[in-house]
């Protein structure tokens, strides 16, 4: 089981985004267990860990994904992709994402006659119907992943919840799917890095209530729901003995219209990692997190290990994280903004049920182990070589 060779070919690794952490976690994993695995990406991103397990080619073409302009679309150079892979002769071929490196890896798969795992990280027609309005694209999207997702051999999912979602729409059996347990790196994001005089370089002072956002900053992860119902609780009296900020990290194509809007308690920190990062997260009081497209919600299990309570939208990978409502958080129905207002209003005049809820979330979060997510990956795609070779 464990002299078998696993190449993870992707389209996003030293991208500001949770996949590309996830990746690069996972790379560490198998790096301090010894196992032979190789991530391989054309990028020209500059968050990345620098691994001997991680290979980064040079793009011949990189620009802009329409809707997505955090993440660029790569041509790669299809040879030097082609003789990496060879070179590296992998038991499997593993493609993380169904971006144009994704379908050349494809390829390579194929003529070299490698068997094929991947992972849905992203529901792309629910993303894309929430940036075009279209339903028209999302079910072309729709057509589009089965089509590239048909040679696979299994396919690993984040969260339960997008079981029938690759069984009805790509076609997978179910002994073919595997949901990944949640994980992170454990000892990155923990409540040990608070520091609350971090924030008086951004003139919040020590006192004050922080909510917290990481992400990035756009339409299909529900930015102007958060920004809208922050400026109502602003203006709510209410709400008015609490000094409430509100904190987003992350960049996106709505940080302008954001900052022209100027709403008091209202932080723009852009892009931010590692042991600043790390401090943010400890440093704040409550996690938000209105996206329903997420398959799982990276950043709220990084927010629970900090000691964050979390309130999220009851769609997508998120709530599974949740659970029931209560112990580390909500999950809430984003169409409902007085639901959020009142948790919110909760949580923040409470400070017996925050805590209870921050220790929850944390303890939770700290069994959340991004070893088991290795061990568990590597190990189902394993049975499934084992599988297919038993079987011709």
């Amino acid at each position: 089981m464990y002299d078998k060779r696993i190449c993870l070919v992707t389209d996003t690794l030293c991208d500001a985004n949770g996949v590309s952490r996830f990746i690069q976690d996972i790379a560490t994993c198998a790096q301090n267990m010894k196992r032979d695995f190789l991530a391989i990406c054309a990028t020209k991103k500059p968050y990345c860990k620098k691994l001997p397990n991680i290979k980064i080619i040079k793009p011949r073409l990189a620009f802009r994904m329409p809707y997505y302009p955090q993440l660029d679309l790569v041509i790669p150079p299809l040879l030097k992709l082609y003789h990496e892979i060879k070179r590296f002769d992998p038991d499997i071929i593993h493609i993380a994402t169904p971006g144009l490196t994704g379908w050349m890896a494809l390829f390579i798969a194929k003529k070299l006659k490698i068997p094929i795992t991947g992972t849905y990280h992203t529901d792309f027609p629910a993303y894309m119907l929430s940036n075009t309005k279209s339903h028209f694209v999302a079910n072309k999207t729709r057509w589009f992943m089965k089509q590239f997702y048909r040679p696979f051999s299994g396919i690993f999912i984040r969260s339960q919840l997008y079981k029938n979602i690759v069984k009805e729409e790509l076609g997978f059996e179910d002994n073919t799917i595997f949901a990944i347990p949640p994980g992170i790196d454990t000892a990155k994001f923990d409540k040990k890095f608070k520091n609350k005089t971090y924030w008086h370089q951004h003139k919040i002072p020590k006192h004050a209530k922080i909510l917290l956002y990481v992400g990035r900053i756009s339409i299909e992860k529900n930015i102007p729901f958060l920004i809208d119902l922050f400026s109502d609780i602003q203006n709510d009296p209410s709400f008015e003995s609490k000094d409430i900020h509100l904190v987003l990290v992350g960049s996106g194509r709505l940080t302008r219209e954001i900052e022209k809007r100027n709403i008091p308690n209202l932080h723009l920190l852009g892009h931010k990692s590692g042991f600043e990062l790390s401090t943010i997260y400890a440093s704040s009081d409550i996690f938000i997190f209105p996206s329903t497209t997420d398959t799982l919600g990276q950043v709220v299990i990084e927010a629970m290990a900090s000691g964050l309570a979390v309130i999220t939208s009851d769609q997508g990978g998120p709530k599974t994280i949740i659970g029931q409502n209560g112990c580390v958080g909500y999950a809430l129905n984003i169409s409902e903004s007085i639901i959020w207002k009142m948790y919110l209003h909760k949580l923040l005049f409470d400070k017996k049920e925050l805590i209870k809820i921050q220790k929850c979330a944390y303890n939770k979060a700290k069994n959340m182990r991004i070893e088991d997510s290795f061990a568990f990956f590597w190990n189902k795609s394993v049975t499934l070589l084992q599988h297919k070779d038993n079987h011709g």
